[in-house]
């Protein structure tokens, strides 16, 4: 296929080396926490949003680009959601492990349930507004699977029901969403450590 200038494989390949050009070169080795994964999934999301925007892709096969960024979005949240999960899990001492599913509706349930024990940490406007994007973003998507297989795994078709989208809407909804998300699993972690500090001081008293 070489003469019609179409790359095929021709026996040299190897997907990990290093070529001179150290322009493409990131280290991967220390990207092993959630947070890594979700802040990499929104980046991504983010500029492939607004790659998008900036080709004009609609009525272009640059369109199809939208699943990957809808897919990275729903990603994102649903791992901000099982890190905020884990904060509040230990604030609260419930003891459980964090869920492995990927419904991000049901993962902002135990969400909401764990953070209205705490006065102030969600206002009913915050409540309903998240609850109503991570329910359209899940339906619109088949619960993310859409954005990924056109068929789930017994052969039924899974729809993508959103007929339009405002990626730069899109884009600002779910960095409110994912600030709100981290900001709040912060707050929870440096309250658990303030507590176990104070146990401590009275311990030694």
């Amino acid at each position: 296929m070489a003469e019609y200038g179409v790359a095929w494989p021709d026996g040299s390949e190897d997907l990990f080396r290093l070529t001179a050009d150290e322009r493409g070169h990131v280290l991967v080795r220390h990207m092993d926490s959630s947070y890594d994964r979700a802040e990499g999934f929104k980046r991504a999301g983010d500029a492939l949003a607004d790659r998008c925007i900036e080709l004009a892709v609609g009525g272009s096969i640059e369109e199809t680009m939208v699943l990957a960024v809808l897919h990275a979005y729903h990603h994102a949240i649903e791992i901000e959601l099982k890190r905020l999960l884990g904060a509040l899990y230990r604030f609260h001492g419930v003891e459980k492990g964090r869920p492995h599913h990927h419904e991000i509706v049901e993962l902002w349930t135990e969400v909401r349930g764990l953070l209205r024990r705490t006065s102030g940490d969600l206002t009913d406007a915050v409540d309903v507004s998240i609850a109503r994007c991570l329910t359209q973003l899940a339906e619109s998507t088949a619960k993310g699977e859409a954005c990924r297989y056109s068929h789930d795994d017994k052969g039924n078709r899974l729809e993508m029901t959103q007929h339009f989208l405002d990626l730069a809407n899109l884009k600002e909804v779910v960095n409110r969403i994912t600030t709100y998300l981290a900001w709040m699993r912060d707050r929870y972690v440096d309250r658990e450590a303030a507590r176990r500090e104070w146990e401590k001081e009275q311990k030694s008293w």
